[in-house]
């Protein structure tokens, strides 16, 4: 078993946050391929936390990455040359029983585990298999395709299947092959397991977003009750929260984090945060700024609203995401006024508007 890795265009996630999708949203970032196959050499954890990933076969008669449950160590054995092997692989099984295979009934179970990153999107894994005689294969224990994926004997006929079923994923990841004697005399399988996956892209301040709208994924929000296109999200953006108005300063980073999250960010960490911020804002009528004074008790819950998703567009909240190349210059959000000086926060700024002048933070 071991793995490949290529990098190709990154696709934005699509998810229900009340908006549209732009003709052609920006690619964002890299999808993640890595190949895991049997006869492998020794393997690493790539950048993103992926694995293992490994070039080159290991030497006949070494040990696998495969694992058994109960059989014993699995061994590289050889590259028959009178069966028509799966490019790039060798035949492998527990110890040596090509030619002296266990029962027939007998069922052993190899697992080829894999990881992903903390977060990820759109996964989705390709399996070829040979195997004497029969296999069926499993991820996470979901079944994938037909059992057996491969007709007596197996290792005439390569079985293919592929899954990119979301709810079959996790973190730490087994794909298991059990293998099951049928016609007597040998024993063992051949495979390759293509992996890919999305990483989840680091978030942008509301800065970045005011300056940068062709980077755009989506051309309308709904914020609250209302729906708004490009242009008066961006008008919102640009307006300075006189007074301290705290619907304004909600809207801000309201608006970047649904960008954010529209073009690949992970939206967990604020999901419940935007799915509060919309109904407080939802009893508010006709379109943002509503002029809400941060000491009303609407404007405090507001300005914390507004704090937890700056934390989030600053990428405090985003674990384990990964840069995209933006197709403008770099987010200015680093050293510069868009960002909330620590300590300080959303409430404190509030507080202290009138004397420093607000409208600066949000200049990014």
């Amino acid at each position: 078993m071991a793995l490949r890795t290529t990098l190709v265009s990154f696709g934005v996630l699509s998810l229900l946050l009340g908006l549209s999708w732009m003709a052609a949203p920006p690619a964002a970032g890299s999808t993640v391929t890595f190949t895991l196959y049997s006869g492998a050499a020794g393997a690493t954890t790539g950048g993103n936390g992926e694995g293992p990933i490994a070039s080159g076969l290991g030497g006949i008669g070494n040990p696998d990455p495969l694992t058994t449950s109960d059989a014993g160590p699995v061994q590289i054995l050889f590259q028959y040359g009178g069966w028509n092997l799966i490019p790039g692989t060798q035949w492998v099984s527990y110890a040596n029983t090509t030619f002296s295979g266990p029962p027939n009934g007998v069922v052993v179970s190899f697992f080829a585990n894999f990881t992903l990153p903390d977060c990820f999107q759109n996964a989705s894994v390709t399996v070829s298999v040979l195997a004497d005689d029969v296999v069926t294969v499993f991820l996470n224990g979901n079944q994938l395709g037909a059992a057996p994926l491969t007709a007596y004997p197996g290792y005439l006929t390569v079985g293919t299947v592929t899954t990119s079923n979301t709810a079959f994923f996790l973190a730490s990841n087994s794909l298991q092959f059990d293998v099951e004697q049928v016609g007597g005399y040998g024993f063992g399988l051949d495979f390759t397991a293509t992996v890919t996956f999305e990483p989840c892209l680091c978030p942008h301040s509301q800065g970045f977003w005011k300056n940068h709208p062709a980077a755009w994924p989506a051309t309308n929000l709904t914020l609250g009750n209302e729906t708004y296109n490009q242009t008066a999200l961006l008008a919102l953006l640009q307006k300075p929260p006189k007074g301290g108005d705290a619907s304004l300063i909600l809207a801000h980073q309201l608006i970047a984090a649904k960008l954010n999250v529209a073009a690949g960010s992970n939206p967990a960490p604020v999901a419940a945060t935007v799915a509060t911020a919309d109904v407080l804002l939802s009893n508010f009528t006709g379109p943002l700024p509503y002029g809400v004074q941060a000491s009303t008790t609407d404007g405090q819950q507001m300005t914390a609203l507004a704090e937890t998703l700056d934390d989030y567009n600053s990428e405090a909240l985003a674990l384990g995401c990964v840069p995209w190349s933006s197709p403008g210059p770099a987010d200015p959000k680093a050293g510069s006024a868009d960002v909330i000086p620590p300590g300080l926060g959303v409430a404190g700024l509030v507080a202290a508007a009138a004397a420093v002048g607000l409208w600066r933070k949000h200049q990014g």
